[in-house]
């Protein structure tokens, strides 16, 4: 099965239920590897059981995507997970925060 977003890391806030956990599982199908943050720990933890359960990968960081000190812990730990501690997200790379997730630039090298 071809799986195009292989390699990749996708941010997803709002991933407990609704269009935020829907968007989630569609990119693991697609071989992304997720950070997926909510405000409910209990079904963002159910979730991402979900997903390993199914082989895929995901960091759960329970936060509020309204409160940047907690935007600020779900990227530094999605960071970390997805790239050594010695290649941080480059601070070119605006982070422009959506109500279901996170989007990045074109130019930006995220994996």
């Amino acid at each position: 099965m071809n799986k195009p977003l292989s390699g990749k890391t996708a941010i997803i806030t709002g991933a407990s239920s609704g269009i935020g956990r829907a968007t989630a599982l569609t990119l693991v199908r697609a071989g992304a590897a997720v950070a997926i943050q909510a405000r409910r720990k209990d079904r963002l933890d159910d979730l991402a059981s979900e997903i390993l359960s199914q082989g895929g990968k995901a960091l759960a960081v329970p936060g509020d995507a309204g409160i940047q000190a907690d935007i600020d812990l779900l990227l530094a730990d999605s960071t970390v997970q997805a790239n050594p501690p010695s290649a941080p997200l480059p601070r070119r790379c605006a982070v422009k925060s959506v109500h279901t997730g996170c989007a990045f630039p074109r130019s930006c090298p995220v994996s």
